[in-house]
This record gives C-alpha cells, structure tokens and sequence, in this order.
C-alpha cells in the first residue's frame, strides 16, 4: 500500500505547462490587431502612380483629388472641372479644418498640371498635403 502512495505522488512530480491558452490569447491578439487595422482602398480611377521608397499610407481624414492620364479631375471618385475644384475644396475644408488632401497623379501627366492642382488646394485652405505613389520594387 505504501509503494502504491509513493508511485502517484511520484506521478504528480511531472507537472508540465500548457501552452493552450497561451497560443489562443496570441491569436485573438492577432485577429483583433489585423481587425482593428486600417486598410486604404485605392479608388477605382485608373491612374498609373509613380513609384517611390519613402511611400508611407496615411490613414486619416481624407480628401483624395485624382488626375488621370487624359487630364481629368476626380475629388473623391466624382469628376469635377479644373475651375470648380477649388470652391470645391473650400467648402469642404471649410466644414472640416484638418482634412488631409492626396493628389493621385498618373505618371504620365506633366509636371506642371500637378503644380497646379497643388496650387489649387494650397490656395483652397489645404494646409495639409501629399502627393499618392506606389511602393518601389
């Protein structure tokens, strides 16, 4: 009878730790950070972006002005004309002051043309402004 005492406390010796809870507290902490992230969708106005190494997303309050290879205007996916782009802007920056402002340029529009779309903006009460690109390979 003794011997048999002996043996279970002996059998209890080997406690080991599981690592079950662990693992699953590590994978909800993985869902809700994946979940709570923010995604920027691009829109769907076809703009060939320059490339860039120092491309950051910016998550914040947005107004996104896009200019297409054939010179056309969108704010926010709506296409607007070069002269109402400013009072547009003005109005809506004026209902919300820290409104980040993203020029999306395709590639192919001249140098000048984004001038001038920035210009627009600054003069619109744009404080806050960057230019989209795409992530350098």
């Amino acid at each position: 009878m003794r011997e048999r005492i002996l043996q279970r406390r002996r059998g209890w010796g080997r406690v080991g730790l599981d690592l079950t809870p662990m693992t699953d507290v590590v994978f909800l902490v993985l869902t809700f950070f994946l979940l709570s992230s923010s995604f920027i969708v691009q829109s769907s106005i076809p703009v060939q972006l320059p490339k860039a190494r120092s491309a950051q997303v910016q998550a914040e309050k947005r107004l996104l002005v896009s200019l297409n290879a054939e010179g056309h205007i969108f704010l926010n996916r709506r296409r607007i004309l070069k002269k109402d782009l400013s009072k547009e802007l003005s109005r809506q920056l004026a209902a919300e002051k820290d409104l980040f402002v993203i020029l999306r340029a395709d590639e192919r529009v001249s140098h000048g043309s984004v001038v001038e779309i920035l210009d627009l903006a600054r003069t619109a009460g744009a404080a806050r402004l960057a230019i989209a690109t795409d992530e350098k390979k």
